[in-house]
């Protein structure tokens, strides 16, 4: 319900409850009157001994003959004294009727508290709280009948309604302010909450405060806080997405840099000179490559996310092979050995100081001559784990190619050894991250391993039977 709806069924509620305590204390006003006066002396009662004291007296004085006796009547004043303050007599002759006089309890005088309050009560009341008493009396020359009027209980009825009154609606302004209270404390919790959130503390969540608009501003607030989270998540990793693509473009853009800068020091000093020709074609290859990579950056996402565009498609193993071996070449001309193990890959010696085009020789005619790959992805991956090995491989150390065909797929191995200084060098490894991310786009894997200053890279490519 509404909070206007709950109000509403509340204030109702509040009446009816008021209502029905005042009706059981005022109800039960004669046992709690009855208690007091047994318990307490707080409040005035009509003696028991009045009426037979009133009776037994009479036989002292003499009726007045009228209401116009005024000798008798003030002989009987004495006889009035029997009463307190809070007790009328009126004298009325038994056989006639007449009044022939009487006693008017000073109380209810003109201008007493006791009177005004009388009055009030009275009038509210119609006459609740004032006692009747008829008794024959035997006076020396008559009989007579004493009305008695007694106004004890209204010292107790008059405020006893007051209180009855004044508990019923604090009951009911009770009722009111425990819900209304109720619902600011409800309040206070959300604007705990949202100084909470405005803090940055997203992550507790908002308690949720019953189905009313405080409860329906509670949910909507917590899914505010869901929403602001997501947003923020989203945001960090966009953010190191971005940051990761940054970096991934740059160490890949430098790779094929610092392959072709080497190669034109190679060209412009003159080593080799058989060989330049060669080295030229290689420059421009490398070229081509980072035209093709600044064509394709925004494509460079692929490497963060699960799903993209890889132009799959067979790849000879001579292509493949071809792509080492022009690695290979390149570490040989910066000072590292090279050894191979793999059959299906013969790597010759240099003969007279120039190396020679390796061949692709397949370990039985059976074996498969392709696989399922993406040209610029091959050269990138490549490109990585050389460029790796230059910056920090031990040239004192070979470096070893190792390689199998089998399990409908084809195996390297690259191991060398690092040099000290950077053994314990933290890197982002956002190459090997690359690699990593493209061989497993391409249905391929890549594992990395470290042994003391040893460091090992294993690829795995698909084999493909579709025809060339």
């Amino acid at each position: 319900m509404k909070i206007r709806t709950q109000l509403l069924v509340l204030l109702f509620s509040g009446v009816f409850a008021a209502f029905f305590l005042y009706q059981l204390l005022w109800q039960n006003k004669w046992p709690i009157y009855d208690f007091i006066v047994r318990t307490t002396d707080w409040l005035p009662v009509l003696s028991d001994d009045v009426f037979y004291n009133l009776r037994a007296r009479a036989s002292d004085y003499n009726l007045p003959a009228s209401e116009g006796d005024q000798e008798a009547i003030e002989a009987l004043e004495p006889y009035f004294d029997l009463i307190d303050d809070y007790t009328s007599v009126s004298v009325y002759g038994l056989e006639d009727g007449l009044y022939r006089t009487g006693s008017y309890s000073p109380l209810l005088k003109e201008n007493t508290n006791f009177r005004r309050m009388f009055d009030i009560w009275y009038s509210l009341s119609d006459g609740n709280g004032e006692e009747y008493y008829s008794i024959p009396a035997e006076f020396k020359n008559g009989y007579a009948t004493l009305d008695i009027r007694t106004y004890h209980r209204s010292v107790f009825l008059f405020p006893w309604f007051l209180i009855s009154l004044s508990v019923s609606f604090l009951l009911f302004l009770m009722i009111i302010l425990l819900f209304v209270g109720h619902k600011m404390k409800l309040v206070s919790k959300l604007e705990t909450d949202v100084l909470r959130m405005s803090s940055g503390d997203l992550i507790t969540p908002v308690q949720t405060h019953g189905y009313d608009e405080i409860g329906i501003l509670s949910r909507e607030l917590d899914q505010l806080r869901l929403a602001l989270l997501e947003n923020i998540r989203q945001e960090q990793e966009s953010r190191t997405a971005n940051h990761d693509l940054i970096t991934a473009m740059s160490h890949d853009l430098r790779t094929p840099l610092t392959i072709l800068n080497g190669y034109l020091e190679i060209v412009s000093l003159g080593k080799n000179p058989q060989m330049q020709e060669d080295y030229l074609k290689r420059c421009l290859e490398k070229a081509k490559d980072i035209r093709e990579m600044t064509d394709r950056m925004f494509e460079y996402s692929l490497v963060y996310e699960s799903a993209g565009a890889v132009d799959l498609q067979p790849v000879p193993l001579s292509e493949l092979f071809g792509c080492l071996r022009e690695n290979l070449d390149y570490i040989r001309l910066t000072g590292f050995t090279v050894r191979t193990d793999f059959p299906a890959f013969c790597m010759q010696e240099p003969e007279n100081g120039q190396p020679q085009k390796p061949a692709a020789v397949a370990e039985n005619p059976a074996d498969p001559d392709a696989v399922l790959a993406d040209r610029a992805m091959i050269k990138r991956i490549f490109g990585n784990l050389f460029s790796n090995i230059i910056k920090y491989g031990d040239k004192k150390e070979p470096v070893i190619l190792a390689g199998s065909i089998k399990d409908s797929g084809l195996h390297l191995t690259l191991s060398n050894y690092v040099k000290k200084e950077y053994a314990k060098t933290d890197s982002t490894c956002i190459g090997l991250k690359s690699v990593r991310k493209m061989l497993e786009q391409m249905d391929g894997s890549f594992e990395t391993d470290v042994c003391g200053d040893c460091f090992k890279a294993s690829l795995s490519f698909c084999i493909t039977d579709l025809p060339l």
